[in-house]
């Protein structure tokens, strides 16, 4: 059963200054006792079996909770044993009311109130930025989700971090002032260890992509403004220019930032590509890869730890520091930058791209990355010792 007030009413709720009426289901199950061994888990505001939530799940011993997963449709690949539930049903409110432990990697709604015997973990969705976000960026956020921001942080019990630079983040643009534990991301444990599988997974799941081809992957991050087309790479050439480079067979995949809309009608027009948008698990298509070309997403430090090269194409530079602005100058980071489409061939024609594990460690060693490979099973332990000790 939908609460229907919350899709369709939403904003005008929001619009008059009366959001707080969303909170009274909240209110309301809070008759209901907590339950000691539930975990709510919320994956990109209910897109699906992924991100940092995965892998602290995956470490969890089934038998001992009561897990829910937060939706916005049904998932095939949500593994049997959990618990989907729609946001905004009232199933949904129940949960949040009744859970012990809530584990999130974006904000929640400014409605959403956790009771005082409930603990909530937020893991973000990155760590490493270039981009500046949350209060780092005040200037450049909506005052509804400003409020989100506030609501958030001040119900957050604890925080993960994977370098020194990411948690003074979490304390200056966070506002945070609780617990951070420096374990890394639980997404990225499986970049500290590849797994030949894993590639092979990817490779089936295309079924075009043999053994011996190589991988370019097109991951560049959401944006508010398309002014500029910054999706206007040609990736027949590129896919040409690779092969002819390295005497390689190579496949192109183009994966979206998950808060665009419409996928499918940005990238119509790069042909002799595969579409990757709608593969589960980003981190194994960073680990399958061969080359990722990005812009000013986070993805790039994450295939800086497994040792991929990458490459920043930011025809759109200008656009996007008015956007958001950068914790990083581009000349700081260890990657190679294509301004041009025209640059990313030079860069691929020079193979300059494969030049860059001194700048990897040199950038590393600056952030004070931490480099656990086991945040998943470290947050997994945390979350048993909660549900044990309180």
């Amino acid at each position: 059963m939908r609460l229907h007030v919350v899709a369709p009413i939403k904003k005008i709720i929001i619009r008059l200054n009366l959001v707080n009426l969303l909170s009274l289901p909240l209110l309301i199950f809070r008759l209901c006792g907590i339950k000691r061994n539930k975990i709510v888990f919320s994956n990109y505001s209910g897109q699906g079996f992924g991100d940092n939530a995965k892998y602290i799940y995956q470490h969890l011993p089934a038998a001992k909770v009561d897990v829910c997963w937060l939706v916005t449709k049904r998932y095939t690949n949500i593994p049997h044993e959990i618990r989907q539930v729609k946001i905004g049903s009232i199933a949904y409110f129940y949960h949040l009311a009744t859970a012990k432990i809530w584990v999130n990697n974006m904000r929640f709604d400014q409605y959403v109130k956790k009771r005082k015997r409930q603990y909530y973990i937020q893991t973000w969705h990155g760590d490493l930025q270039l981009k500046k976000i949350e209060y780092d960026a005040i200037d450049k956020m909506v005052e509804y989700y400003k409020k989100c921001m506030k609501n958030d942080t001040r119900m957050t019990d604890l925080m993960i971090s994977n370098s020194e630079h990411f948690t003074t983040i979490c304390r200056r643009a966070f506002r945070f002032d609780g617990e951070v534990m420096e374990v890394g991301s639980p997404r990225n444990d499986i970049l500290f260890y590849p797994d030949p599988k894993i590639r092979q997974k990817v490779l089936d799941y295309f079924g075009n992509i043999s053994s011996e081809e190589k991988i370019c992957l097109y991951a560049p991050t959401f944006r508010k403004s398309y002014r500029n087309n910054p999706y206007d790479l040609n990736p027949r050439e590129i896919k040409e220019q690779l092969e002819a480079s390295t005497g390689q067979k190579w496949k192109v995949l183009v994966r979206l930032h998950p808060n665009i809309k419409n996928p499918e009608e940005l990238i119509k027009n790069l042909d002799s590509t595969e579409n990757a948008n709608n593969y589960p698990d980003m981190q194994e298509l960073i680990m399958s890869c061969d080359l990722l070309i990005t812009d000013y997403s986070s993805v790039m430090f994450d295939a800086m730890i497994v040792g991929k090269p990458v490459v920043l194409y930011i025809a759109d530079y200008k656009d996007y520091a008015e956007e958001r602005g950068y914790y990083f100058s581009f000349d700081e980071l260890p990657f190679d930058i294509a301004y041009s489409h025209s640059d990313i061939i030079r860069i691929i024609a020079d193979n300059s791209y494969g030049e860059f594990r001194e700048r990897y460690a040199a950038f590393e060693k600056r952030v004070g990355l931490k480099r656990t490979g086991h945040a998943g099973r470290l947050l997994a332990e945390r979350i048993m010792q909660i549900i044990d000790d309180r």
